[in-house]
């Protein structure tokens, strides 16, 4: 998985405008990842106390950071370029938010506004 990873990160780093963060659920998980990453990635690691899912938890830290848009993408996602990256948060600039799904029906891709972060945190 972490080949993948870092091509994802490969990608976002060309959008421009774009903050790089990287979750992960344990300390463990970010030992394996950080001697990789790029300067300039954001490595954030979840308390093993926070009792909302990874993916909530992150966009409540970067909406508290002041971040209007946070697009979130799977850790397995192959071949994601700089444009469709670019195009999910282009749609979040008149949309509250976007996803990208497989063939298959999965979501690969999900793209929130701030204030739709807010609404997701207070119904858990």
């Amino acid at each position: 998985m972490l080949p993948v990873a870092f091509d994802i990160v490969g990608s976002m780093v060309a959008v421009n405008g774009a903050t790089l963060s990287i979750g992960c659920d344990s300390v463990e998980a970010a030992c394996l990842l950080a001697p990789g990453l790029q300067v300039g990635v954001d490595l954030f690691v979840r308390p093993t106390n926070a009792t909302e899912s990874l993916v909530t938890w992150l966009a409540n830290q970067h909406a508290g950071r002041g971040f209007e848009s946070i697009v979130f993408v799977t850790a397995d996602a192959i071949g994601l370029s700089p444009r469709l990256l670019s195009t999910a948060l282009s749609v979040l600039a008149a949309e509250e938010s976007v996803t990208g799904s497989t063939p298959g029906g999965l979501v690969y891709l999900l793209g929130l506004r701030a204030n739709a972060v807010h609404m997701m945190s207070a119904e858990t």
